[in-house]
């Protein structure tokens, strides 16, 4: 009867693959979760671990700051992290601004990804750090001041979401008209801008930039009035 022995040789390709497997395992890991270590991780984390009261374009945005207040002061932070253009240092110290503003529980529950790709702040910072970049195109329509910004904001309460203990939403929405630098008078390509707001510690922030969709204006139906009679 012939004995077959494993080929010895095939242990060391075995181990070999299983090193290959285990190191690029590893590599996958590193690249897919956040460096904890990270300064700029490390910096988000102490923006956003708790909201707290801050003090921006002159402005104490406490507990009895409204979302009008608190929206001026994101927009101003905007406005100056746009403007900083190539200046890296000013852009880290206007969107540290913009964090300092934001809703991070409300971020993170809306917009975050599985743990496995990234960190909450990570998906915080990702979320922010793109506010200066939607609103860039209409920047030179936030030089206006308190009064006159908040005169043109248009506040309503979002329905759905988070309530508190009184079942009273704690989400609001704010619409803003933004002329169109290449035409600042016609009224047909102004933009509304959408900024919502979530109250977490008491505190309106941020939670969402963007725009709301024109409103399509129908042309009016006119009938012809011509004679229906026999010619």
């Amino acid at each position: 009867m012939r004995i077959c022995h494993a080929d010895s040789t095939s242990r060391p390709k075995r181990w070999l693959w299983l090193c290959t497997l285990g190191t690029l395992l590893v590599a996958l890991s590193s690249c897919s979760r956040p460096d904890q270590d990270d300064p700029q991780i490390a910096r988000v984390r102490n923006l956003t671990a708790t909201v707290r009261t801050v003090t921006d374009a002159g402005l104490t945005l406490d507990e009895n700051a409204t979302p009008q207040h608190v929206v001026y002061a994101v927009l101003q932070a905007i406005k100056d992290d746009v403007r900083a253009g190539n200046d890296q240092d000013a852009r880290a110290k206007a969107i540290d601004r913009q964090l300092a503003l934001c809703a991070p529980e409300e971020i993170d529950l809306r917009f975050a990804r599985p743990r496995s790709i990234e960190s909450r702040e990570e998906a915080i910072y990702r979320v922010v750090r793109h506010w200066g970049a939607v609103v860039s195109y209409y920047v030179d329509d936030l030089d206006a001041s308190l009064e006159a910004m908040s005169a043109d904001m248009r506040v309503s309460t979002l329905s759905r979401g988070r309530t508190n203990s009184a079942g009273t939403s704690e989400l609001r929405q704010v619409i803003l008209t933004l002329a169109d630098p290449q035409a600042p008078d016609d009224s047909k390509r102004r933009a509304r801008l959408r900024i919502d707001l979530a109250k977490e510690a008491d505190r309106w922030r941020v939670c969402h930039i963007g725009y709301e969709p024109r409103p399509v204006v129908k042309a009016p139906v006119t009938t012809s009035t011509g004679d229906s009679g026999n010619s």
